[in-house]
């Protein structure tokens, strides 16, 4: 494999840890530990700037990256700073990379993920489901997920209550009320100066 074809897959591995990072960061915190059920943490921060956003994406064991890439997209607002005009996508610049075992687990991990978003979470009627699907992962590789249809999701999440991730010491309902009463005084600050 010559340098530019070990790039382009190398910067497709990253893709799919940005897009697992997306489905996580869009899943409640008292879920997103379930994400990396398989042994793959992927970690990803974003610095937002006047006329850039620089992403920086980590996936590896719960203490060890194993690989860290980094890019920063040049930006450039309308006249009203609301809606970009222009969005220059930069690529991956990879900091650190180590080959292994790891890199089976990223298309799982993301599948895991977006499963995760589409069910809704993991509630305590899919525990089992979802722990047979890890074991039978970590034995011959497959990853086989339910699917769930949209009455069996609602009746789902209706029924039972979602299940914290082991990762997570807190119960989200009350992250999300400690999170309103944080926010609240900046969120009345920022309306008493745009009105």
């Amino acid at each position: 494999m010559d340098n530019k074809q070990k790039r382009n897959a190398l910067s497709r591995i990253v893709d799919i840890l940005d897009d697992t990072a997306d489905w996580k960061d869009q899943l409640p915190p008292s879920q997103r530990g379930w994400v990396s059920s398989l042994g793959l943490y992927v970690q990803r921060r974003i610095v937002r700037g006047r006329r850039f956003v620089t992403r920086r994406i980590q996936a590896g064991s719960k203490f060890h990256a194993y690989i860290d890439a980094r890019r920063t997209d040049d930006i450039q607002y309308g006249d009203d700073f609301a809606v970009f005009r222009q969005y220059h996508i930069s690529e991956w610049r990879i900091k650190k990379y180590e080959s292994g075992d790891w890199e089976n687990l990223v298309v799982a991990t993301n599948e895991i993920a977006s499963w995760l978003y589409r069910v809704g979470g993991l509630y305590e009627d899919d525990k089992d489901i979802f722990d047979r699907a890890v074991a039978t992962f970590k034995e011959t590789g497959k990853l086989e997920l339910p699917e769930r249809t949209d009455a069996e999701i609602q009746r789902s999440q209706v029924e039972t209550r979602q299940l914290d991730s082991p990762e997570s010491g807190y119960s989200a309902g009350c992250l999300g009320s400690t999170l309103a009463l944080a926010i609240l005084p900046v969120v009345i600050a920022l309306y008493l100066l745009l009105r």
